[in-house]
């Protein structure tokens, strides 16, 4: 949650520097209401909703052929519960970066939410799970966030 306050703070602050570059080019003579926290706020949310779509468009591009690499990862990391979705961050040549969340009971017995990073290598024409690194599991003691913040 700490890492999604941080996230939503990064996004006010470019929407505040990318408003002041673009006040900086406007023409000095133009006398009209330039409305500063709309431009703000309308930039902040452009810049946090970027990433998201990105990984949105990876993910409908290339999770069909993924999505036996993120279970065969997901077997690798010991984790307890199936698999609930997997966003592909990006994909370049024969290397992708994925995370993927899955739902396992912890030793409480209730529900705990696990956050899982990866990496993914093609090879013959088939996606293999290469690395992980869990980034959010408190019974593994890990707490960590993603960029973007998933949970």
């Amino acid at each position: 949650m700490i890492g999604s306050i941080g996230y939503g703070i990064a996004c006010i602050v470019a929407g505040c520097l990318l408003t002041f570059l673009i006040s900086l080019f406007r023409p000095i003579r133009q006398v009209d209401s330039f409305k500063a926290p709309y431009w703000i706020f309308g930039l902040a949310l452009a810049v946090g909703v970027l990433p998201y779509a990105v990984a949105e468009f990876f993910t409908r591009q290339h999770g069909q052929a993924m999505a036996s690499a993120v279970e065969d990862a997901s077997i690798d990391a010991e984790i307890g519960g199936k698999v609930d979705y997997f966003k592909v961050l990006w994909v370049k040549d024969n290397k992708a970066r994925v995370i993927f969340t899955a739902d396992e009971l912890n030793e409480f017995g209730t529900k705990e939410r696990t956050v899982v990073a990866t990496t993914l290598v093609k090879e013959k024409n088939a996606w293999v799970a290469d690395d992980y690194n869990i980034v959010t599991s408190y019974q593994r003691k890990k707490d960590h966030t993603t960029f973007p913040p998933y949970w």
